[in-house]
């Protein structure tokens, strides 16, 4: 999972200490100051990462809310319907404003930060082993429909199958059926002929005997 964190950069203690709660569950932070980028702005930078990151973590301390970069940061996430989690300070609730206002929220009390960063990180794994079930669920199912569509195209290559023995055995019928036709025909005009040769041979021989006599 790679979660880009929004935040002031005087929160670096903060920082450090959400580094040590998450990445060693093999999450990814990403975080602007952290990468070096040699082609891109700052504000080019911040928008690759938001676009690839699979949530956004946004810290709302008293820092954090004089942040132009991180109310920045929200509207962008917002903009392209980013799941996102805040982080929001003990005393500073009601200045959430904007695309956070409404939106739940986990308190962070400086003095006892475990509490709030525990809290995090178990929203977070929910969250990811959350979407993880539907991905699996998606390949399942998308598994499911390719399993069914191999099933009508061999239904349709069997029934294909079919339809060209029943032409073939209709033509092979229709062939027969004129071979036997014209068998037929020529038997009956051998026949005729043959008649008609007895009948000339016939006329023949009783014209002779008549002229004989």
């Amino acid at each position: 999972m790679k979660i880009f964190v929004s935040h002031s950069l005087k929160d670096g203690t903060i920082i450090s200490k959400i580094k040590s709660v998450l990445e060693p569950h093999g999450i990814k932070l990403l975080i602007a100051e952290h990468e070096n980028n040699l082609t891109n702005t700052i504000s080019e930078k911040i928008e690759g990462m938001i676009r690839s990151c699979d949530v956004g973590l946004v810290l709302l301390t008293k820092k954090g809310f004089n942040s132009k970069f991180v109310h920045q940061e929200i509207g962008f996430m917002h903009s392209l319907k980013k799941p996102r989690l805040s982080i929001v300070q003990l005393g500073l609730e009601s200045k959430i404003v904007g695309f956070d206002f409404g939106r739940g929220y986990i308190l962070f009390d400086p003095n006892e930060p475990e509490i709030a960063l525990n809290k995090m990180k178990l929203a977070l794994r929910r969250h990811w082993a959350k979407i993880q079930k539907v991905k699996r669920q998606k390949i399942l199912e998308d598994e499911k429909q390719k399993k069914l569509f191999n099933q009508k195209m061999q239904q349709i290559q069997v029934q294909s199958q079919q339809i060209q023995e029943q032409q073939r055995l209709i033509q092979y019928i229709k062939e027969q059926s004129q071979k036997r036709i014209a068998e037929k025909i020529d038997f009956e005009t051998k026949v005729g002929l043959g008649i008609l040769a007895l009948t000339l041979v016939s006329a023949l021989t009783i014209a002779a005997v008549a002229t004989a006599k």
